[in-house]
């Protein structure tokens, strides 16, 4: 993905656009324990412009989602998610962050 702000919303170089790509990949797999079992595995990252690089970001996530029930539309869930991001590049922040849930969709 490629982006543009427009530079009415800048302060850092404030005669320029602020010109930023990034992007995703994703990997999933469905059918394992008689179809009730999802897994993924996702990487995430931005990139700044080269002046404010410190802005970086990449995640790294991993997701779980077991499907209750012995019905044909199975419609509530156990959902386990787990990520790992890593913000700038000469002052890194690295954060993990973990969801447990039960979903109901209906």
């Amino acid at each position: 993905m490629i982006g543009i702000d427009d530079i009415s919303f800048k302060t850092i170089k404030p005669t320029e656009h602020y010109h930023y790509n990034g992007g995703f990949v994703e990997l999933d797999h469905a059918g394992l324990f008689n179809d009730k079992l999802v897994a993924s595995i996702m990487f995430n990252w931005i990139t700044p412009p080269f002046y404010n690089n410190d802005r970086e970001i990449n995640a790294y996530s991993a997701l779980l989602r077991y499907y209750l029930g012995d019905w044909s539309a199975v419609n509530i869930a156990l959902h386990f998610e787990y990520t790992h991001r890593e913000t700038g590049n000469s002052n890194k922040i690295k954060e993990d962050l973990v969801a447990l849930a039960l979903d109901f969709a209906f």
